[in-house]
């Protein structure tokens, strides 16, 4: 399986623990794509066992950067793998996700998010009756077949968008851990002004959908 992974990043410093704790995996993603959305537009990242791609696209939001990888950036991968730039990950997740991909043929998987990090084999595959956006992966097909972000949704609501659209399950895994440092790429670019607004435009688009 190619597994490839993009981030949007919008803090340097959170963004370098998470690679670094990408670079500590048992298994490493074939790609990460880094989507430059730092105020100063000039992150860089160098690794010694990861191929890692810097796109400096500056404050272009979020779900431009989802909407990117959909278009373009993921066209080799059968994983696709979205995060933010504030979690880190457990040394076993890609071997998780790519082994609970491979024995249950499941679409969507999210790890589970807890205070400190812990490292662990896959565990039990639980339904999940909401989404989580900071962190999940998908198989190509499955995200081939979802529609594109809209453009007025530039930071909220892309998961959202996503798991509303959904026809297939989406599903938690509770035994693979991340951390998760919420809103920090918010509050570095003041945009939590702009949730009501966007929330609005979700709404209405989902109640006006024909």
């Amino acid at each position: 399986m190619q597994v490839e992974v993009v981030i949007p990043v919008v803090t340097g410093l959170e963004a370098e623990k998470l690679l670094r704790s990408i670079e500590t995996n048992t298994v490493l993603p074939n790609a990460v794509h880094i989507i430059d959305n730092t105020p100063e537009g000039d992150f860089s990242y160098r690794s010694d066992v990861l191929e890692v791609a810097v796109y400096h696209l500056s404050d272009t939001g979020l779900n431009f950067a989802w909407n990117a990888a959909k278009r373009s950036l993921f066209h080799k991968a059968s994983i696709c793998c979205f995060f933010n730039d504030d979690i880190e990950i457990n040394k076993y997740y890609f071997e998780n996700i790519v082994a609970q991909f491979m024995q249950y043929h499941v679409k969507v998987l999210c790890p589970t998010v807890i205070p400190k990090l812990s490292h662990s084999k896959k565990g039990k595959l639980l339904a999940m009756s909401k989404r989580q956006g900071c962190c999940f992966a998908m198989t190509k097909e499955n995200l081939n077949n979802l529609p594109y972000i809209p453009a007025e949704l530039k930071t909220f609501f892309g998961d959202d968008w996503w798991f509303y659209h959904k026809d297939v399950s989406w599903f938690r895994d509770d035994k693979n851990f991340i951390t998760h440092k919420v809103g920090v790429g918010i509050k570095a670019l003041d945009k939590r002004k702009y949730l009501r607004k966007e929330r609005a435009i979700f709404s209405n688009i989902i109640n006006n959908k024909t």
